[in-house]
């Protein structure tokens, strides 16, 4: 089948460029030809732009504050991280992009995974049509796959607009269980189904990128997407014991980081797990990376957790999920990854079996 995907493959994020990755390998892996659609408004490509003026009017005046200010005086930080994101575009997405048009007609467009049914800042919080396919591309089925909407506030006009778009799909699978009920409600029965990161396994990812190791030293990892997420000197303390040094990434250029990474790019992003000693992560991605690559791990979330939470009552690691700012424990006991690695088989199948029978 000729696919097309529509999703975020253009954002400056490790989980929305490496889940677009992971969609299209397993879908190739299936014997698929596989593209992804070229569609990315100007109100995205504001976002990740060197600066962007209306991007900054548009965010309320303390953001804008905020935006200004971290131009200013991140300037060089900033430059350095859009070239690496760029960089990894050009090499792993846009060889496989085809322009958003009428022009060619696919066997089926696959919606997702990703917050596109998110409603879109840059158009007044409002939904974006193209992304629930009330869209110009010609194909014969249209079909949703881990789609997730994010935080929800959705009000009747809403539930309506839902009802009236969701009817232009052949089949609809969701990524949260918030969602899930969400669908239900105007009565939609959309399966759950693993993250596009998660179809692929340890050794499916070492077949796409070569990892090098950062540095010769141990080290702790800390994903510092939600800044207040955990007790910083506890992280500290922690590696300590442990022997090891602590390597920060941030998810943004900022200012007053302690020397903390910010331009590393997704490749460099899975090295970063891959040879951690343990990892504290404030990112669902770097959660779902912590797992693919067995990884001991605690995560936390200041927003948005329940996604977390989902996944880690799948596999019963629930204990991994800490509230905002906890106390560490010194110590942890090991995650048994051969139970763990045998349920995410399980969950893995019955998501490639959605895409097995498109």
């Amino acid at each position: 089948m000729k696919i097309g995907i529509l999703t975020y493959h253009r954002s400056h994020n490790y989980g929305a460029l490496l889940q677009a990755v992971a969609l299209r390998y397993q879908l190739c892996k299936m014997g698929h030809e596989v593209f992804f659609i070229d569609y990315w408004p100007k109100y995205h490509s504001n976002m990740y732009s060197f600066f962007s003026i209306n991007y900054a009017l548009n965010r309320g005046l303390k953001s804008s504050i905020a935006y200004f200010t971290n131009f200013i005086f991140c300037f060089n930080k900033r430059k350095k991280r859009i070239e690496s994101f760029n960089n990894f575009i050009e090499t792993n997405i846009t060889p496989y992009c085809k322009e958003y048009s009428n022009k060619e007609e696919y066997d089926a467009i696959i919606y997702g995974s990703d917050q596109i049914w998110r409603k879109q800042r840059g158009l007044k919080n409002q939904f974006n049509p193209v992304y629930f396919a009330k869209n110009l591309i010609k194909t014969q089925k249209n079909i949703a796959y881990a789609a997730s909407m994010g935080q929800l506030d959705l009000f009747e006009k809403d539930y309506k607009f839902l009802k009236s778009t969701l009817a232009n799909f052949n089949k609809i699978a969701v990524r949260e269980s918030s969602l899930q009920t969400i669908l239900q409600k105007i009565g939609i029965n959309a399966p759950l189904v693993l993250d596009p990161t998660l179809l692929l396994s340890k050794n499916d990812w070492e077949n796409i990128y070569k990892f090098n190791k950062p540095c010769n030293h141990k080290y702790v990892f800390y994903y510092r997407l939600q800044k207040n997420a955990f007790n910083e000197k506890d992280i500290y303390d922690f590696a300590k014991n442990r022997g090891c040094k602590v390597i920060i990434l941030d998810g943004a250029a900022k200012l007053n980081t302690n020397n903390a990474l910010s331009s590393a790019n997704p490749i460099e992003f899975l090295s970063l797990i891959k040879y951690a000693e343990f990892i504290f992560t404030s990112s669902y991605h770097g959660l779902v990376f912590s797992l693919i690559f067995n990884k001991e791990f605690v995560t936390s979330f200041t927003t948005n957790a329940d996604r977390a939470n989902s996944l880690l009552s799948n596999i019963s690691l629930q204990e991994r999920l800490l509230a905002p700012h906890s106390e560490i424990p010194c110590s942890y006991k090991k995650i048994d990854y051969v139970k763990v690695n045998n349920l995410f088989e399980s969950l893995r199948k019955s998501s490639i079996d959605y895409l097995d029978n498109l």
